[in-house]
């Protein structure tokens, strides 16, 4: 996987590439919000001074795109919609069985053990460790996390009614009444 430029897909010559196949990860985007959030105030090697006092502003954080999650540019009607294989974080964690399957059958590989392990260029690996919390296999715990402490309600709110459209259209519950 790899990132690229929105705009190529959007470009005359993104058909040049009958065989082109895409990946995008997505996940709700108010905990996205609030896991990229923390992860800007708390874990990026540049969110607080020697002193440990904080030095990003959480509007940064939130410019680094978890306002607008890129992923959620691959609409319906995107042009080679045929070609991008959308899946849900919730997904890969809560059935990562089913998940990994529809992707294999989409690349047309075969599944192999390794997809149901933590690794490292193909090496097994003890997990990834980001502010001090490991990270292996498919624990849930990200999924249930409210970041109260970096959302507020309010920004809660705000985040689901500009996202309402593609929450809906990618399976995603809002918690408020949003239409």
């Amino acid at each position: 996987m790899f990132s690229m430029d929105p705009e190529w897909l959007f470009s005359p010559d993104a058909n040049t590439y009958p065989d082109y196949k895409a990946i995008a990860t997505i996940r709700d985007p108010v905990t996205h919000a609030g896991s990229v959030t923390r992860f800007m105030l708390e874990s990026h090697p540049m969110a607080k001074d020697a002193n440990g006092n904080h030095q990003l502003d959480p509007f940064y954080c939130m410019a680094f795109g978890t306002f607008l999650p890129k992923d959620y540019l691959f609409a319906n009607e995107h042009p080679l919609k045929e070609h991008i294989s959308v899946i849900r974080f919730e997904d890969l964690k809560l059935n990562p069985e089913a998940t990994l399957e529809s992707l294999t059958d989409f690349l047309d590989i075969p599944m192999c053990e390794t997809m149901y392990q933590t690794t490292w260029c193909g090496q097994g690996h003890d997990g990834l460790t980001t502010a001090g919390v490991v990270l292996q296999g498919f624990d849930t715990k990200p999924l249930y996390s409210q970041h109260s402490k970096y959302l507020s309600i309010f920004d809660k709110y705000r985040i689901e009614m500009l996202m309402y459209p593609l929450m809906k259209q990618y399976g995603y519950e809002p918690m408020f009444s949003v239409k």
